[in-house]
């Protein structure tokens, strides 16, 4: 069973609480499932355990919501007052013979549910288990002495088997856990200290400890910056383009970078060579698609600039440049709430800026002005790597088991690198 007062506020007051509570007190799922949550919770710490039910209903919410929100207006069609109509379908559904008859009117959500939870389930144990094997370790290598304060799941895209990136907090200090190969995090610290053994400003990698299939992370500060600084982290930023153009790294967007003092940092590296080639033509012809191609194909494509491709496309992320604002009919919002005749519509959301942009007295620069920079950089960089070609090719000789997303083509940029 759920306890209600563990869970998020906002999920104790949910429309459909009564629902998720019914799922879990009338062991609706699974038996193995059940189980191994009895087990996690007599096992695990306090504070992964409630995230972890916090995880479980955000899980359940999103599979059910449209097939609730179906059902109670069907439920309610003959009657009048909606209000009581809520009312009614909610008490309906805390009994377990109305929840057995709701998921006998939908057994694939029943099997999806199951499916889902179990796959959480079995990504936290995995966590768990790691975190246990790994603290003395993680306390030893970035230096944390206080005692773990928090945790918050689900702070990235899910990979394989549902598992997310973590961020576990020790009072001043926080670390990430990335359930993902970092094979590529050597490459980079191997040719960052190349470029920096020749007097050439580098973007930086943060802090981490790597393992066989995950790594941990430690957090890094959004600080403010003095003028100097400003202008060395946009000759970082072409630094960047510039690895971004001779190693096809892509997904450079907002939430990617992180600028501190007169550091950027990278955060994401498993990219490597992995530019996307081709256009989707469904929505584009003639010339429009050579145009397009011709961007997927230099650096442009890799996220870290604002490239629009569409009239009507989503807002500018890029790494650069990206900001938070208002998001056009991005996310599901539920009208008439605790009435029978609820809808879900979408709406325009706001997005938080990103920590990509430095500030200088406490105002955010616009990067546009810093432009010669950025060209600078990557001028210095491009030139620099491709006089060292023998060298760089060697760095790269020595990790032959390197895993990334694909490789789909060797981009000319590429072929000169691999000419001798």
């Amino acid at each position: 069973m759920i306890k209600r007062d563990e869970l998020k506020s906002e999920y104790q007051q949910h429309q459909f609480y009564e629902y998720f509570n019914s799922i879990f007190n009338y062991d609706i799922l699974d038996t193995s499932i059940s189980e191994n949550i009895y087990l996690l919770r007599k096992t695990t710490h306090k504070l992964f355990y409630s995230e972890f039910e916090n995880q479980l209903f955000e899980t359940v919410m999103f599979l059910s919501m449209k097939t609730l929100v179906l059902d109670i207006n069907n439920f309610s069609k003959e009657i009048g007052n909606k209000s009581e109509a809520y009312e009614q379908y909610i008490q309906q559904i805390k009994e377990e013979n109305g929840i057995n008859n709701f998921f006998d009117r939908y057994p694939y959500l029943l099997k999806q549910i199951n499916r889902e939870v179990r796959l959480i389930e079995e990504s936290y144990s995995l966590l768990f288990d790691r975190f246990l094997k790994d603290l003395s370790e993680l306390r030893s290598c970035f230096n944390i002495t206080e005692p773990l304060s928090n945790v918050e799941f689900s702070l990235g895209d899910s990979h394989s088997q549902k598992q997310t990136v973590v961020k576990i907090e020790f009072k001043g200090k926080s670390i990430y856990y990335k359930p993902k190969s970092y094979d590529s995090y050597n490459i980079l610290l191997e040719l960052i200290s190349l470029l920096k053994s020749n007097n050439i400003p580098s973007f930086s990698l943060p802090e981490s400890l790597i393992k066989a299939d995950y790594c941990w992370q430690l957090g890094v500060d959004y600080i403010n910056s003095n003028n100097d600084e400003v202008k060395r982290i946009y000759l970082k930023y072409g630094v960047l383009a510039a690895f971004s153009e001779i190693f096809s790294i892509t997904d450079l967007h907002m939430e990617n970078v992180i600028v501190s003092g007169g550091d950027l940092y990278l955060i994401d590296v498993e990219t490597f060579f992995q530019r996307k080639l081709n256009v989707q033509t469904n929505n584009f012809e003639g010339i429009t698609v050579d145009t397009y191609q011709r961007i997927y194909e230099t650096s442009l494509s890799n996220g870290l600039f604002p490239v629009q491709f569409e009239k009507n496309s989503a807002p500018n992320i890029s790494g650069i440049s990206g900001k938070g604002g208002k998001r056009k009919k991005g996310k599901y919002e539920l009208i008439n709430k605790n009435r029978g005749d609820m809808k879900l519509v979408k709406t325009d959301y706001f997005q938080e800026d990103s920590y990509n942009i430095p500030t200088l007295n406490e105002k955010m620069v616009e990067p546009l002005d810093y432009a010669n920079e950025v060209i600078a950089g990557f001028r210095e960089c491009y030139a620099f790597l491709m006089s060292q070609r023998a060298k760089v090719k060697k760095i790269l000789e020595g990790f032959p088991k390197l895993r990334t997303r694909a490789i789909f083509e060797i981009l000319p940029t590429m072929e000169n690198f691999c000419k001798p």
